[in-house]
């Protein structure tokens, strides 16, 4: 699996909506919206960054290596993820409603483009 290849595509996805949220947050100025937009942005993109390693490390391996290493990344990531929401949204007074949607949007969207790498690297090896 070619991480820069994944990166190079994640960037680019990172900065379409970092140009969306940017116009979102100012037509609809609340207040501690735009701290809540992005950083719904930068943990969903931590994410993908995360996983696609977790993945590409894992490709590399025996099956059951690969199978730990893909679900145990993925029941931390999950758990780091719930961890560090509690915390924004109950410490840090973080508005719930911008936070957990622009999370939501951008961590399905890394997701698919996860989704449709790995599809295409089988695709091309033959896996």
């Amino acid at each position: 699996m070619n991480f820069m290849r994944f990166f190079r595509w994640a960037i680019l996805l990172f900065v379409g909506f970092g140009i969306l949220f940017f116009f979102l947050s100012e037509w609809f100025p609340l207040p501690n919206i735009k701290t809540a937009i992005w950083t719904g942005l930068l943990i969903s993109f931590g994410n993908a960054l995360a996983g696609f390693a977790f993945i590409s490390i894992g490709m590399r391996r025996r099956e059951s290596q690969f199978m730990i290493l893909v679900f145990g990344g993925m029941f931390f990531r999950i758990l780091l993820i719930f961890s560090l929401l509690f915390v924004l949204i109950r410490a840090f007074n973080f508005n719930e409603s911008a936070l957990l949607l622009s999370m939501v949007v951008t961590y399905f969207s890394f997701m698919i483009l996860e989704i449709v790498l790995i599809h295409q690297y089988s695709k091309e090896t033959g896996n």
